[in-house]
């Protein structure tokens, strides 16, 4: 113990030898850590996301008007307005099918703010079987609407605390007066910045009498998903969109994005392996004379590897510290960007730094630390200890 004690000492001494060159090599470190966790925290944080957003819709298949079938699935996604519509009937054939469990059918639309500037807000017709699917849904006060045909609002957790609106309220929707009914509890997804309305109002409200958005369907079985989707695509001007389908593409799109920001990690954690050789090393020659009178009064080559060695380990911790600084630090900003650069964001934490996501990174430059450490090491012992004192005195 007391000679690594002794090791330890002389490494932290020779690093703070050079504080500016050591802090650089530092920051430069925790920076390429900093990236490596953002960039799997970006996608562990997207998948889950996106998957907590597609479980929280209440069904698996979208049957809506024929369009680009991902278009329409990621405006429903995100609270969007889909500028095509089906006829409602529709739905009553869909229903009656045996593998059908459930169905809702919604209008979307949008209206602008009543203030100038103000952003466009979501409105969605939904019927009974909208909050039947959604069991989770909890109301923080209030409750659903007293009748299909009720002038009534329920608004969502964002759209509450945004117009300051409470239970009782009376808002108006295209000249026409509704009370909020219900203020829906935070759910983390898109219904937080929802207005809620009943369907058949709704389509009187924006003169859409027998036309919806598109139809939620909830299998009895998963089984039957590709052939139910396959009967689905006869019924006439209509397309068929499986949540599986929507999942699996925006990810493969994701996954694209994951190997271009890979690569700029790997590129940041190559610099900071020569960024650790580097400091090391130079350290090493400035203290040649140094080394050369520990292996003169004895030191072995195995000792002053071990000395020159720990150097990098010692780099490479204190880069492990800044970096995990460094990411929690920045991940907000990062996540922020990333919103405004990728054409779809699902609700919730896009960059999700994990206890194992640190442990990974941390893993990776602590290896660069050893690797990065050696070649200054063998440089070390190899320089005679006489040439080296001669050279220096």
């Amino acid at each position: 113990m007391r000679y690594l004690r002794g090791v330890l000492a002389w490494s932290v001494q020779s690093l703070l030898h050079r504080r500016l060159r050591s802090g650089l090599s530092v920051l430069e470190i925790g920076m390429a850590m900093a990236l490596l966790v953002g960039v799997m925290g970006f996608y562990r944080g997207y998948r889950s996301a996106l998957a907590h957003n597609i479980d929280r819709l209440g069904y698996q298949i979208l049957v809506t008007a024929k369009g680009c079938p991902y278009e329409a699935a990621t405006l429903v996604l995100r609270g969007g307005v889909i500028p095509m519509y089906m006829e409602a009937l529709l739905a009553e054939e869909i229903a009656a099918r045996p593998e059908v469990a459930a169905i809702t059918r919604f209008l979307m639309q949008a209206e602008p703010g009543e203030e100038e500037g103000h952003r466009m807000q979501m409105f969605l017709g939904v019927d009974d079987e909208f909050l039947r699917m959604k069991p989770w849904l909890e109301f923080q006060r209030g409750g659903w609407f007293t009748s299909p045909a009720a002038d009534e609002m329920i608004l969502g957790y964002n759209v509450a605390q945004e117009w300051r609106a409470d239970i009782g309220d009376v808002l108006t929707l295209r000249r026409r007066e509704f009370r909020v009914q219900g203020v829906l509890d935070r759910s983390g997804t898109q219904d937080d910045g929802t207005v809620l309305v009943p369907l058949g109002v709704a389509q009187r409200a924006f003169d859409r009498m027998g036309k919806v958005t598109g139809v939620g369907v909830r299998l009895r079985d998963l089984d039957h998903l590709d052939a139910f989707a396959d009967e689905m695509y006869d019924l006439p001007s209509t397309q068929v969109i499986t949540m599986s389908q929507v999942q699996g593409t925006i990810l493969d799109l994701v996954r694209t994005a994951r190997w271009l920001m890979s690569a700029v990690a790997l590129i940041g954690l190559v610099i900071a392996a020569v960024g650790i050789t580097n400091t090391v090393l130079m350290a090493v020659l400035e203290r040649l004379p140094d080394l050369g009178i520990l292996r003169a009064l004895g030191g072995g080559r195995g000792d002053i590897f071990l000395l020159v060695w720990s150097e990098g380990l010692l780099l490479a911790l204190a880069g492990i510290a800044a970096g995990t600084g460094i990411a929690f630090l920045t991940a907000g900003g990062c996540e922020a960007l990333l919103r405004r650069i990728l054409p779809y964001s699902p609700v919730g934490t896009l960059v999700r730094i994990t206890p194992g996501g640190l442990l990974e990174a941390g893993g990776a430059i602590l290896v660069l630390g050893l690797v990065g450490g050696v070649y200054p090491a063998l440089r070390a012992v190899r320089v005679p200890p006489l040439r080296s004192i001669r050279e220096a005195y």
